[in-house]
Parts: structure tokens; sequence; C-alpha cells
């Protein structure tokens, strides 16, 4: 090991491992429920209720079309 260094799930591949804690190898299922313990989530925080372009953007995150787009990413989406 030369270095270690939190990333995104998408990032691992044969050269890059990622850190198995615990007999718990890490993984969108892992990750999502919570069994990979150093998973993390991602928050949209805004000053209030969104409005405008802040509120289409947490609408669309939040849309089936919007969570098929981070699944296809690589990353996990909410469902």
């Amino acid at each position: 090991v030369t270095g270690v260094q939190t990333c995104a799930l998408p990032i691992f591949d044969s050269q890059i491992k990622g850190l198995v804690v615990n007999g718990v190898q890490p993984g969108a299922k892992t990750a999502q429920d919570g069994t990979w313990p150093i998973s993390r989530e991602l928050y949209l925080f805004t000053s209030g209720q969104p409005q405008g372009d802040a509120k289409k953007l947490v609408d669309y995150t939040l849309s089936a079309e919007g969570q098929q787009f981070v699944s296809k990413s690589g990353f996990v989406s909410l469902k």
C-alpha cells in the first residue's frame, strides 16, 4: 500500500482497490445498506426552501430520471 484516500465507488478498478472493513467488501449494496462502515452520503443544502435553478437541481436529483443517472454514473442511488 502506497497511500490511503477516500474516494467514490466508481473509481475502484483492477488497480485501485476499496478497503475491506471487518470482512465487508465496498460496493453499491454495502454502501446503501450501511454495512460498509466508511461509505458516506451526499447532502444538498439550500438556504431555506430551494428556488429557481437550485430547486430544479434538487427536483431532478430526486426524480426517477435523476436517480437513474446517478446509478449509470456508478454512484449509489437512493433506491
